[in-house]
Order: structure tokens, then sequence, then C-alpha cells
């Protein structure tokens, strides 16, 4: 997928939002279905973040990562093109944030986990 940061985070927004109304909306199901914890993801350690996570345990929702934490689950999916650049994003559908970072550089992911470490609870 090629995008821009900003362009992102208004599916962020999109995949946050409880008004499914709109004609380019995905319907509640199908976001429910995205954000519910399929299978654990063995093995998948949780991102850092400024508070501690309540489990080890990660889980696979359709196409996202999902991590517990004691504000509620983290939504998040990170990426690269093999060509260096690389991408990180987290949404919390509980307080409505999230954190949409891009990066050019193949050492992109230390710049994301040190970011995401600092601000994310």
């Amino acid at each position: 997928m090629f995008t821009t940061p900003s362009e992102y985070a208004l599916f962020q927004i999109e995949m946050m939002r409880p008004d499914r109304s709109a004609e380019h909306s995905l319907s509640r199901e199908t976001v429910k279905e995205m954000l519910t914890r399929e299978f654990q993801a063995d093995g998948r350690k949780p991102i850092k973040r400024c508070s501690p996570a309540v489990s080890d345990d990660v889980y696979f929702g359709l196409g996202w990562h999902i991590d517990a934490t004691p504000l509620g689950d983290r939504i998040y999916h990170g990426g690269t093109n093999g060509s260096g650049f690389r991408c990180y994003n987290e949404f919390d559908p509980q307080r409505g944030s999230g954190v949409v970072i891009m990066t050019n550089g193949l050492s992109g992911d230390k710049l994301w986990e040190a970011v995401v470490e600092r601000i994310a609870p």
C-alpha cells in the first residue's frame, strides 16, 4: 500500500468512528470482526509502552495485531516495503486516539519503537 501519514490517520479515525453511515464506511459488523481477538500470536511479545501490558498475550484480529493493556486493547500494524521505508500505526478505540509513524530508513522500526514506548499508555 502506498499512502501518506495523513491519509493513514484518516483511515484510523474512520476505524474508531462509531457512526458507520457514511457511504465509504465499513459496516459496524465488519469493524467489529476486524478488531476482535481471533487467535493468539504465539511467541510474539507486546509492544513496549509507558505502562506495562496486562499480560504477554498478543492476538491477531483481521489485519491487525492486538495487545491487551491496563486501559484496553491497543490495535496496531507495522510494515516495510523492502526498500527501507518502515511504518507503524496504533490506535485505542476506547480513547479515540492513535499514532501513525512513517520513516524512510532501514532502522525506522527503532524510531517508532522508541516513540511508542514514550507516548502510548
